[in-house]
């Protein structure tokens, strides 16, 4: 009986034995092993005798009770080592535009007192003579029917000026119309030109029976074609010499004795210098334009100069010294022996001339032919 009982119990803990070498080997898995029991010893069969053994040896200790080595828990699977990130690279932010200083703050304004615009320049007049003025208003349209003073710029534009026997005697301010092309202002107590003296456009002028007696001014008025200065005291001519767009020149009743600057004015047609103090006329020849002529109340000897003027339509001889009329009787019976452009229709005043007979003679005939001869 107690040898049944000794035998199982040696058999678990062979197993046992071996279980535990087992385990020992195998490495540790991630779940944990479950407990092997110990299989149930088979009872052996009773009848059967088991085989002689050795006895075993006697002990005075009892067998100890197998107990099963405790199991060590499976250790947990180790966790990934995980390498710790590199911190990124900053990225620099840009820096943002320093501001500029503030402006010092102003200080509080003081309440000043408004500023009072300045009064606009009263105008100021340019014609001191009162009746130059009243005769310029007279084509200041805007001003014409009122009194407000006529400025610069109301004249800038006005080209013609009329005041016959209105008391003129100052010209100041017609130097402002730089437009003025035609000027009439005869009957007057004129005695100077010069505020006229840059009219660059001035082509008519009339200042007949004034007080003028210096023209120096009228040189530098190049467009001027028509000239009045009968009634002055004129006696130095030259220049109007030099005023090459000259057509008519009228300046009877002055003191004039030397004329021959006028004779060089090709464009000529019409000359007065009745009442002058021309003795000679010596080179007249050459304004071959001449239609009309008055020599009346000179000086005037001899009329020869006269032939080369074929174009004249109206010859004015009154009241000279001409005694001999050949050269006029020459020049009349070339043209109407021939073209007849200028005999026929010419006329001639030769009254108040000493004429002797054979002149005398030539008038006949010349009447005779037609031509008018007074007396």
């Amino acid at each position: 009986m107690k040898l049944r009982l000794v035998l199982p119990a040696l058999f678990a803990l062979s197993l046992h034995a071996q279980d535990t070498k087992l385990a020992a080997a195998t490495p540790p898995v991630a779940a944990p092993a479950a407990e092997t029991k110990p299989a149930p010893a088979v009872p052996a069969n009773v009848d059967t005798k088991p085989a002689p053994v050795a006895p075993p040896a006697k002990t005075d200790a009892k067998p100890a009770t197998p107990v099963p080595a405790p199991v060590k828990p499976a250790t947990a699977p180790a966790k990934p080592v995980i390498a710790p990130a590199k911190p990124a690279t900053p990225v620099p932010v840009p820096a943002k535009p320093t501001p500029p200083p503030a402006k010092p703050a102003a200080p509080p304004a003081t309440t000043a007192p408004a500023a009072t615009k300045p009064a606009p320049p009263k105008p100021v007049a340019i014609f001191p003579d009162k009746a130059l003025e009243a005769a310029v208003r007279k084509q200041v349209f805007a001003k014409r029917d009122n009194q407000e003073v006529i400025t610069a710029e109301d004249v800038a534009t006005v080209s013609i000026i009329e005041g016959k026997k209105a008391g003129i005697k100052d010209l100041t301010g017609l130097e402002k119309c730089k437009s003025l092309a035609s000027l009439t202002l005869p009957e007057n107590q004129i005695t100077n030109l010069a505020p006229i003296k840059g009219l660059e456009r001035l082509q008519f002028l009339d200042v007949s029976n004034n007080q003028i007696s210096d023209i120096t001014p009228l040189a530098a008025c190049k467009a001027l074609q028509y000239i009045e200065l009968t009634g002055n005291k004129v006696m130095d001519v030259s220049a109007l010499g030099g005023i090459q767009a000259l057509t008519s020149l009228y300046l009877a009743n002055n003191q004039i004795k030397d004329a021959t600057p006028l004779f060089k004015l090709p464009k000529v047609w019409t000359l007065y210098l009745e009442g002058n103090q021309v003795t000679d006329i010596a080179g007249i020849g050459g304004m071959k334009w001449l239609s009309m002529l008055s020599l009346k109340s000179n000086g005037v000897k001899d009329i020869s100069p006269l032939e080369p003027l074929t174009e004249l339509q109206f010859l004015f001889l009154e009241n000279n010294q001409i005694t001999d009329l050949s050269p006029l009787y020459r020049m009349w019976k070339k043209d109407n022996d021939g073209p007849r452009e200028w005999a026929p229709y010419c006329q001639i005043f030769i009254d108040g001339n000493a004429i002797d007979d054979t002149s005398k003679n030539f008038v006949d005939e010349m009447k005779k032919a037609g031509a008018r001869i007074t007396p």
